[in-house]
């Protein structure tokens, strides 16, 4: 199979990639396969070599990091930038690898409610009695 800029990067995972990879395991091939079902759902058509550049994974990251945490968004990173590692090495692209900032992870803030309890559970668990301005809904921790 010829390579080009236009073969799509399942075909390229299929036929290059896993052939590159001794002991490679299945579970790393479908997570690498979720990834690029994800990039694809980006770019609303099958990602191609041509496709691995920073612009594009860039733009792909922020988009991602709209639906799911940091953690899931630099795993598709990693994903995208072993492929295109492989591609560069291969001379299969002419774009060289480039570094691409990691994700920020982001902690969904929980509400007052829920720390109250937690403040509550732990001052219990000391042994000591939780003041009544700490049960108030209103009052900022």
């Amino acid at each position: 199979m010829k390579i080009t800029a236009q073969t799509t990067l399942q075909s390229y995972l299929e036929t290059v990639y896993v052939e590159d990879r001794i002991n490679l395991r299945a579970s790393t091939v479908s997570a690498i396969c979720y990834s690029i079902r994800a990039y694809a759902r980006f770019l609303e058509r099958s990602p191609t070599i041509a496709d691995l550049n920073k612009d594009t994974i860039t733009s792909f990251m922020a988009w991602y990091a709209q639906r799911v945490a940091g953690s899931t968004v630099n795993a598709k990173r990693k994903d995208l930038l072993a492929l295109w590692r492989v591609a560069w090495d291969k001379r299969h692209t002419r774009v060289a690898p480039r570094k691409i900032a990691r994700a920020r992870e982001s902690q969904p803030e929980a509400p007052k409610s829920v720390v109250i309890h937690r403040l509550e559970v732990h001052q219990r668990g000391k042994g000591k009695e939780v003041p009544v301005e700490a049960r108030d809904s209103d009052t900022q921790i």
